[in-house]
């Protein structure tokens, strides 16, 4: 079996891993850790200091809460998905046509955080201009699972992305009207993406009888199982630490203007790919074999700014405007590791490439009215751009435009506790996918999987936290 062959095959089992970094960054916040903010669709997130969730946004903002109490906030957000492929054409890896039914996933999530933020007033000199915060949340949280008959079953058959983000962070009031803060993200992710590989088409490709009537090197010698769809399932997680930083101004009584970056974690991934099968020597079976890998995984840097007025007693109205970076991330290499194969170029199965990316941004407006001394209500829209194009965009990576269009309410039982309730309902518009892989035999066109079709996707979100301040 010659290098470039052993090397396509090796490249088909490093597919769920091309994906895994571009999958949970176009998600990224999409669970909103902060109840008061989705009521406006996040608009005023990094210049209204509202609870100990505040901090998420910008950490700047805890210098604006009371200095003479603990402040805690807590809660979790319910998101229905709905995920809808409009299959037109499918073909497997000997260019032969696919069932093309439509291909439909939803997904039930929970998400839930925790903030903390102790004013260090009366602790220490200048303690009451010293806040120091905690908060725990899921930044990123992605499940989808396809069946693996479907026509998009060489892409994906199923993928769960989870990351708990530990953000301990500090605020510093350098006057009654400015503040400063920074965090540290620890985190931790982990990951599974499952895949099928044709191997029928890809063993007939390959075990036609040679000149002298033998079977090529690895041919005559393959286990059972082997000659069909095989699935491979990545495992992979990695600790890594990020860092955010922001500022607040109150330029007036009635204005705060605020300012926040949050340095995207950047993630080396390591861990398992199983197919089922262990390596043999046999050159076909060692190429899906079971082995260990790793990839990086990329968040991309946003850069956020916001404000907030207040127009009468009443009435406040906020934005927000935030730039991702997605067109510099690195450019990640996912590398498993087969025994002789080490040494070998991976060919790309997909065009990965984070080169092609475009950066995005998300705006956001919303206001609050105050019906009474207890109760506020909220509403907010807003526009988020997808960094995926109709050239980049994949069965995985499917994100087009998203609006979100956010209700919710806010009710101060007393003066220590207070509870926030909010729903949003994001939907984006139809994307176009024309995906395709390289030829079976790494050179001649129509040998190939191929899929085409078009995607619909929307999320409800319904939300519910609770505020204090212990004393």
């Amino acid at each position: 079996m010659n290098q470039r062959f052993r090397a396509w095959l090796t490249a088909l089992a490093t597919l769920p891993f091309l994906f895994l970094p571009l999958t949970a960054q176009a998600r990224y916040d999409a669970l909103m850790p902060s109840v008061s903010n989705q009521g406006t669709a996040g608009a005023g997130s990094v210049s209204s200091a509202e609870d100990a969730s505040s901090q998420y946004f910008n950490p700047a903002l805890m210098g604006f809460l009371d200095s003479d109490s603990h402040h805690v906030s807590g809660g979790f957000t319910l998101e229905y998905s709905q995920f809808d492929f409009d299959t037109d054409s499918a073909t497997n890896w000997a260019g032969d046509p696919l069932d093309t039914r439509d291909v439909n996933d939803n997904q039930v999530l929970v998400n839930p955080f925790a903030y903390y933020v102790l004013p260090l007033d009366g602790l220490m000199p200048m303690g009451e201009r010293i806040f120091l915060g905690l908060g725990i949340t899921l930044p990123y949280q992605v499940q989808r699972d396809l069946d693996d008959t479907d026509p998009t079953r060489y892409a994906s058959t199923s993928e769960t992305i989870t990351a708990v983000d530990i953000n301990p962070s500090v605020a510093f009031k350098v006057t009654d009207r400015f503040s400063i803060g920074a965090g540290l993200s620890v985190q931790y992710i982990d990951t599974q993406y499952s895949s099928m590989i044709d191997m029928a088409n890809v063993i007939d490709a390959r075990c036609k009888p040679l000149p002298n009537g033998q079977l090529p090197e690895g041919c005559d010698d393959l286990p059972s199982g082997i000659d069909g769809d095989v699935e491979i399932t990545s495992d992979a997680d990695d600790w890594s630490v990020g860092f955010n930083v922001g500022i607040a101004y109150e330029v007036i009584d009635d204005l705060m203007l605020g300012a926040s970056f949050r340095y995207g974690v950047r993630h080396d991934l390591s861990g398992t790919a199983a197919s089922g099968f262990s390596e043999t020597g046999n050159p076909i079976v060692d190429s899906i074999a079971d082995s260990p890998f790793t990839s990086d995984f990329d968040a991309p840097d946003t850069y956020s700014l916001g404000a907030t007025y207040r127009i009468n007693a009443d009435w406040r109205v906020m934005a927000n405007f935030d730039y991702m970076t997605w067109s510099n991330l690195r450019n990640f290499d996912p590398h498993v590791s087969r025994g002789a194969d080490d040494d070998l170029d991976h060919l790309p199965v997909y065009d990965t490439s984070m080169e092609d990316l475009d950066d995005a941004v998300r705006i956001a407006v919303g206001a609050t009215y105050d019906v009474n001394p207890k109760l506020v209500l909220r509403a907010g829209f807003a526009f988020d751009q997808s960094p995926f194009s109709d050239s980049t965009r994949t069965i995985i990576h499917s994100e087009t435009d998203r609006y979100e269009i956010g209700i919710g309410f806010g009710y101060q039982f007393n003066d220590r506790i207070s509870m926030d309730v909010a729903y949003t309902h994001a939907f984006m518009t139809d994307g176009d996918i024309d995906m395709a892989t390289d030829p079976i035999d790494g050179t001649t066109p129509g040998n190939e999987y191929t899929l085409e079709g078009s995607t619909r996707q929307s999320s409800d979100f319904i939300a519910v936290q609770v505020n204090g301040k212990l004393w």
